[in-house]
């Protein structure tokens, strides 16, 4: 009877130990399964991140190759706005010449009519195109003129 129970009692352990070990053999088929996904999706991911940094390279250098172009852009663009700004004064000053050229021309056209209708010389000045006349308010369009 001693035997039957002892029997019993090593049987019972070995199913114990028996099913111990198919739930540690189950547990470690899962580990190596998910250690395989893992693996394959930390493949995944480096190839990815190549992929991405590389993508990231390119643009740092596209970056920089446009902010060097937008640079050369300010600059022209800078040159150009102070040449237009000369130009404008040079115009301005210009027209206001010929505005005091055209005052005194008409001063004196004045003086010659009331002199009798000559001018320096005793012929009248018609020498003057009337395109090249500037009236007063040229200069004032001149100066409110804007560029876009």
């Amino acid at each position: 009877e001693l035997e039957e129970e002892t029997s019993n009692l090593l049987a019972d352990q070995l199913a114990g130990l028996n099913g111990q070990v198919r739930e540690l053999q189950d547990a470690h088929d899962a580990a190596v399964q998910e250690c395989t996904r893992l693996r394959s999706e930390s493949t995944k991911l480096r190839a990815e991140n190549k992929t991405l940094s590389a993508e990231r390279d390119k643009l740092v250098r596209k970056k920089e190759k446009l902010e060097v172009k937008k640079a050369e852009l300010v600059d022209k663009l800078n040159i150009s706005e102070k040449a237009r700004i000369a130009a404008r004064e040079r115009c301005i000053g210009l027209l206001e010449r010929q505005q005091v050229m055209d005052h005194n021309h008409a001063n004196a056209d004045l003086h010659s009519e009331r002199s009798g209708g000559t001018h320096r010389s005793g012929a009248t000045d018609n020498s003057r195109p009337a395109s090249t006349k500037v009236h007063r308010g040229s200069v004032a369009a001149a100066t409110t003129t804007t560029t876009p």
